[in-house]
């Protein structure tokens, strides 16, 4: 097999391939393909994907925003990004045959790279508990994320109003969520240019 290609999708990105791969992973949802065409214009959220034999084998967003919203997590969580210029890590998802094969390191590694271009003082990521091995806790805490809480049926509230089923559910999403950050640089660093 030949290494993945990595592509950072655009505006002008043909999206019918990621928006298999989402709703393969995460199940269908109506607005899935008007999420991903927002997404590749703008300007503060990178889209990447992990391409193999012209299919979508990966895909990883990130945002960035000054106001994270992470307060169903608790009061040590948000004042952990108070005053800080944060990157999130929204979407992580690898096609399951491809798996334990580096690719969601490299997708977060690339990600991780832009947010420091785009001069963030802290990344986030939200780690979907839905008991299996493969989420993204490990990559979190490898890279040194602290665990800043979790939030039992996390998903519920968006699953009621988006009509979601989850995939593993199989109804409303009761799965909880984990929350990590880190700490990128100081908030005085970043605006010494």
């Amino acid at each position: 097999m030949h290494a993945p290609e990595i592509v950072k999708l655009n505006h002008d990105s043909d999206l019918s391939s990621p928006l298999r791969l989402m709703e393969e992973i995460f199940g269908p949802r109506e607005g899935h393909l008007a999420a991903l065409r927002k997404w590749t214009q703008d300007a503060n959220r990178s889209v990447l994907t992990a391409w193999c034999a012209g299919e979508a084998i990966a895909i990883s967003t990130a945002l960035i925003t000054d106001v994270p919203d992470y307060e169903k997590f608790g009061e040590a969580a948000k004042r952990f990004f108070e005053n800080h210029r944060v990157g999130n890590f929204q979407i992580l998802a690898v096609r399951a045959k491809f798996r334990r094969q580096r690719l969601a390191y490299e997708l977060s590694q690339r990600q991780y790279a832009w947010m420091q271009l785009e001069k963030c003082t802290a990344a986030a990521g939200v780690s979907w508990n839905h008991g299996s091995a493969d989420t993204s806790e490990h990559l979190f805490k490898t890279a040194g994320f602290r665990h800043l809480g979790q939030v039992a049926d996390f998903y519920l509230e968006e699953s009621r109003n988006k009509a979601h089923r989850c995939p593993v559910c199989k109804s409303e999403c009761r799965c909880a969520a984990s929350l990590y950050g880190i700490h990128l640089l100081n908030p005085s660093q970043s605006s010494k240019d």
